[in-house]
């Protein structure tokens, strides 16, 4: 089983960055090793390993996307997806603050699930949690 954290700008993925630009700017981030450029897909590193998958998509305004090997790599995204195997859930932490870090970043939303698998917003710069 895998979990998916989604990160976007809002809920008609109205706001895409250009994929190249996503990819320059987390060239830096230390967690993250890149699996293939042209398709804004790195790899999250936990302890030197790949444990996770953070990608990005170009999608339709009602979050659905396909991927065919015959496209061309997306030259906007509007979504990005971070994938990790249920095995993984003892480290959710590290993927939820790095989820909630690349939404500060980008002025975007994070969202996940809680244990019964209802949607669960990580970071929003509208909404305010906790208080």
């Amino acid at each position: 089983m895998t979990v998916y954290l989604q990160i976007f700008s809002d809920s008609r993925h109205s706001r895409s960055i250009p994929t190249a630009d996503w990819v320059a700017q987390l060239l830096s981030w230390p967690q993250l090793r890149v699996k293939n450029a042209d398709w804004a897909c790195f790899e999250v590193l936990r302890d030197g390993e790949p444990c996770a998958i953070l990608e990005g998509f170009a999608c339709k305004p009602n979050g659905s996307y396909s991927i065919r090997a015959t496209d061309p790599p997306p030259q906007r995204i509007n979504l990005i997806e971070l994938r990790f195997a249920y095995s993984e859930c003892a480290h959710e932490g590290l993927y939820h603050a790095l989820a909630v870090r690349l939404a500060e970043h980008l002025g975007w939303e994070a969202w996940g699930e809680d244990e019964d698998g209802r949607e669960l917003c990580l970071y929003s710069r509208v909404r305010h949690f906790g208080a």
